[in-house]
């Protein structure tokens, strides 16, 4: 199983993550659903905690691999000059919550996928 917070890969049996301490027994197993993308860093760590403040569980993860996870973009050679895309993943259960939560908060900052 893949950590939901640090995406790390979690031994059967085992309950907390030894990365970031994610409780395995606090969660039950939910479907995780991408909410939307952000393209700038610090708009994706906003969302992310703003979504945690309201107890609501997300995963931000970028597309431009680990590079893009600490800010640097290097797939925007690739991708037409594109910034590095960050997406950001709740629990099936808090879609309408957290995308309305995200409108407020980020408005045109943020793109909703699908939902």
């Amino acid at each position: 199983m893949l950590c939901p917070e640090c995406k790390v890969e979690i031994a059967d049996g085992q309950v907390n993550c030894s990365i970031c301490g994610w409780e395995h027994a606090k969660e039950t197993e939910q479907e995780w659903v991408v909410l939307g993308t952000i393209e700038d860093r610090p708009f994706a760590d906003l969302a992310r905690e703003t979504l945690k403040s309201l107890d609501i569980p997300a995963v931000v993860v970028s597309r431009a691999g680990f590079f893009g996870n600490i800010g640097l973009p290097l797939n925007s050679v690739f991708d037409g000059g594109k910034l590095g895309v960050f997406e950001i993943s709740v629990p099936q259960s808090f879609v309408r919550e957290a995308a309305d939560t995200l409108d407020m908060t980020l408005g045109d900052k943020w793109r909703r996928e699908g939902v």
